[in-house]
């Protein structure tokens, strides 16, 4: 079960409407939504990832926002500033090995942070948590050909544990990190005889 601060639904209803958002119902059956928030609940249970975390849970009542409110009427995509969005790609860059939030990441722009997670992904492509999971990688697949053992590489990219490391190495780049470790290795050796 979630419990909520009242803060998170006027955040969500800045995005949508400029009055306080009204459910049509008391209850809400959304099959859909509803996987959405137990699937978060098991992830949140495994990592400890704020971003992620809160990135999920402002897209789910977004939609809930969407899907069961009386008022909604979504921002212009034109009040997104590219400026604030690429000050936040910025500091996405500089402090990929830090457990940042989404709260944290609106500041930067002056958004809401439903209005943020939008106006960064309809900018960027990905989520800032996607976006920021990238970056670790690129970063962890530097520190691979560079030699650094396994074990400093997922702490030095930013991860959370090493097996929340590898699965997502593997899920990007469809080796483990060992593998990508060995291959580096391999390439080294070879690079180094044909110098000789």
């Amino acid at each position: 079960m979630f419990y909520l601060e009242e803060e998170l639904f006027s955040s969500v209803s800045s995005n949508f409407a400029m009055h306080d958002l009204r459910f049509q119902q008391p209850f809400v059956q959304d099959k859909e939504l509803a996987a959405s928030l137990f699937q978060l609940h098991l992830e949140l249970e495994e990592n400890g990832d704020a971003l992620h975390f809160e990135s999920r849970l402002i897209s789910i009542f977004s939609r809930l926002a969407e899907r069961h409110s009386e008022i909604v009427s979504h921002c212009p995509a034109q009040t997104c500033g590219q400026g604030k969005i690429d000050r936040a790609r910025q500091y996405l860059e500089a402090n990929y090995n830090r457990n940042l939030s989404l709260t944290e990441l609106a500041e930067l722009s002056s958004f809401s942070a439903s209005h943020f997670l939008r106006a960064f992904t309809d900018a960027v492509g990905l989520t800032p948590h996607a976006y920021l999971t990238q970056l670790r990688i690129e970063f962890a697949t530097c520190l691979l050909r560079a030699g650094t053992p396994l074990v400093e590489v997922a702490y030095l990219a930013g991860f959370t544990d090493q097996s929340h490391f590898t699965k997502k190495f593997k899920r990007i780049l469809g080796v483990t990190p060992g593998q990508y470790s060995s291959s580096s290795k391999t390439l080294r050796r070879k690079a180094v005889l044909k110098g000789r």
